[in-house]
């Protein structure tokens, strides 16, 4: 997992802005949930990817789906319940064959 400074890095780096504004949405509830890996049930997801998108715009949108792919090894959710399966490993990411 990247840290808030490497997410911001990443994105200057990929997209020529490092959408810190993105970085700190996306990771809001980490502290309110305790430093706790269910933050990402909230926003680390194709709908919080969506959101952001309506929020800031599409390159915005690009910067989340970087940060989410970053936490999750490559993968992307789709919901708060992927996220479950990936935590207590029913998802394998990427898939085993």
């Amino acid at each position: 997992m990247a840290s808030y400074k490497e997410h911001c890095a990443e994105c200057q780096e990929k997209l020529g802005n490092p959408w810190c504004v993105v970085h700190r949405w996306l990771d809001e509830f980490f502290v309110q949930q305790g430093c706790h890996e269910r933050h990402r049930e909230i926003r680390h997801h194709q709908l919080g990817i969506q959101e952001v998108r309506k929020k800031w715009g599409e390159q915005a949108a690009e910067a989340a789906q970087l940060h989410i792919a970053n936490d999750f090894y490559g993968f992307i959710p789709e919901d708060a319940m992927d996220v479950q399966k990936w935590n207590v490993g029913v998802i394998m990411y990427p898939p085993k064959n």
